[in-house]
């Protein structure tokens, strides 16, 4: 995670995450209950080792993340939800302008709400997934150490969701879906924060094999 934007006169502090150090620590307790009590089994060793990155995994998963903060990730719901705050009062004034719709505002306010947090929630999906994607190609040139290294990473997040969803019973189903990607979130499941895991993986293995 990492906090501030690239063109504060403070900068971005961004913080490596344990997992992507060298030797990072999987010991039993380094994990939550309930999955602690269930390392020892067939699912929990593959957690543990889903948790284990090459050099090249790591060097991947850190430039991903220096690409999103280049392209301001953050700005994208500090620029949009204004807009669209404007947009839901604006719509109840002209309403009640025109004398088209006959309730009280906080009702019109309520009433467009709804819809309108829908439609947000929908567009920050779609720039989102395509910032994600875009990163991907940028880090897909650097060379064949990035390809091989995303390929690792994206293969290694869809084994520990695949773990962490059995693991978790009903609220791993709930996160994660059969095949390892995260479930939407947000408003009726309309908020993507990314593209789908498997899409990332096969548009990595599709680049190391033709280069």
């Amino acid at each position: 995670m990492w906090r501030g934007l690239p063109w504060f006169s403070s900068g971005v502090k961004f913080g490596i995450p344990e997992i992507l150090q060298d030797n990072p620590d999987v010991s039993t307790e380094r994990f939550p209950e309930p999955i602690k009590s269930k390392l020892n089994s067939e699912e929990g060793q593959k957690l543990k080792k889903a948790l284990s990155f090459s050099q090249n995994a790591r060097k991947f998963a850190l430039a991903k993340e220096l690409s999103l903060i280049h392209k301001n990730f953050p700005m994208n719901s500090i620029v949009l939800a204004p807009c669209f705050i404007t947009a839901n009062f604006g719509l109840v004034a002209l309403l009640q302008i025109t004398n088209l719709v006959a309730l009280p505002n906080y009702i019109l306010l309520i009433l467009l709400t709804i819809p309108l947090y829908c439609v947000y929630q929908f567009a920050m999906s779609i720039i989102t997934e395509k910032m994600d994607l875009k990163c991907d190609e940028k880090l897909i040139e650097l060379g064949a150490a990035y390809r091989e290294g995303g390929v690792e990473y994206y293969e290694k997040r869809l084994e520990k969701n695949i773990a962490l969803r059995k693991l978790l019973g009903k609220k791993g189903e709930k996160l994660f879906t059969y095949y390892g990607n995260e479930k939407p979130g947000g408003f009726f499941g309309l908020r993507s924060f990314g593209a789908p895991i498997t899409q990332k993986l096969n548009r990595m293995q599709k680049a190391l094999n033709n280069k």
